[in-house]
């Protein structure tokens, strides 16, 4: 299955969830969402689907998305009243998998009925699941 690069595959609905590669910092670890610097990495202008949760004594996903640039939409989730108040919860940490355009709406759908995230999709990140077909990724882990 190519769907971060390469030729178009058929994606088989039934299939295995794919490991995206989820982003960590160079010492392997997830990002931190609060110290998140996305020009120092690379991140401002790249597409892809992002997932931002919180550690703590009850950890939660708290939202999950895609972006035509990874950098904004991070910074964004910082201003964002409703997600920035899981900071105190163990902190908001992050990361993101550079999918390719066609099948970020299939990923993210995927995983928000798999994480259930505990903020809602935003104005300009709903996705109409009658009209896009899940696209089975692992979340971050």
């Amino acid at each position: 299955m190519r769907f971060f690069s390469g030729s178009d595959n058929d994606l088989d609905p039934g299939a295995a969830p794919v490991d995206p590669a989820w982003a960590r910092s160079a010492k392997g670890h997830f990002h931190r969402l609060a110290r998140l610097e996305p020009d120092q990495i690379g991140l401002p202008g790249q597409g892809g689907v992002y997932v931002i949760w919180h550690k703590g004594v009850k950890p939660e996903w708290v939202y999950v998305a895609a972006a035509e640039d990874l950098a904004q939409a991070l910074m964004r989730a910082l201003d964002d009243e409703d997600i920035i108040s899981y900071e105190p919860r163990g902190g908001l940490w992050c990361s993101w998998s550079f999918i390719r355009p066609e099948y970020r709406d299939g990923a993210v759908l995927y995983l928000r009925n798999l994480l259930n995230p505990v903020v809602l999709p935003r104005i300009g990140d709903e996705i109409d699941p009658e009209s896009v077909n899940p696209v089975p990724i692992l979340a971050p882990g």
